[in-house]
């Protein structure tokens, strides 16, 4: 079933249709491979052939226009682009997981990522780096977190963080990426 509307599904996907996708893709991304190494970050071709084969859609609830697969469909997903370039492999491994993180998160966090696009990326500095506070309205977030792979391409951030006094648990906070500064180190 192939629709114009952003938040359906693209075409079915089964966890064969991704291996073999992903395996389609693999020359493309073997020809890259040079100029990932020398940009230190996979070309913007490579990320929008796997947003353009439904790839990134892979975890993300279908209720928000994902399919729904199993994180087997990930693993032999990314083991097809792996074997063109390790790189890729692990970036493309990064730039899909995070969506069945927030498939956890509360309702309301969800709808915000995906009710207009189902094709966001999400990245995630999960070991606590920076400090929170409760202020009017919600938290006051700051820190730095030491990196994150696919970071470039990717329009939401999850990070964790210690309270400020630490005196409780560490939080998970979403944000719009616009929010954060990306330091190339």
């Amino acid at each position: 079933m192939i629709v114009d509307q952003k938040t359906s599904l693209l075409s079915e996907l089964t966890h064969e249709e991704a291996v073999a996708r992903a395996r389609a893709l693999a020359p493309a991304i073997e020809q890259r491979a040079s100029a990932a190494e020398a940009q230190r970050r996979q070309p913007m071709e490579t990320v929008q052939e796997f947003i353009d084969a439904g790839l990134v859609r892979m975890l993300v609830p279908k209720r928000w226009g994902g399919y729904e697969l199993s994180i087997n469909a990930l693993i032999d997903s990314a083991i097809e682009i792996a074997k063109a370039d390790a790189s890729a492999g692990w970036g493309y491994t990064f730039l899909v997981i995070h969506s069945c993180c927030l498939a956890h998160f509360p309702e309301q966090a969800q709808r915000d990522v995906w009710v207009s696009n189902p094709d966001v990326m999400l990245m995630a500095a999960l070991i606590p780096a920076g400090r929170f506070r409760r202020v009017d309205g919600g938290y006051q977030l700051s820190g730095s977190w030491a990196w994150s792979s696919g970071i470039d391409h990717c329009q939401w951030s999850m990070l964790t963080a210690l309270p400020e006094s630490l005196d409780g648990p560490p939080h998970v906070f979403l944000l719009p990426s616009s929010d954060c500064t990306i330091l190339d180190t």
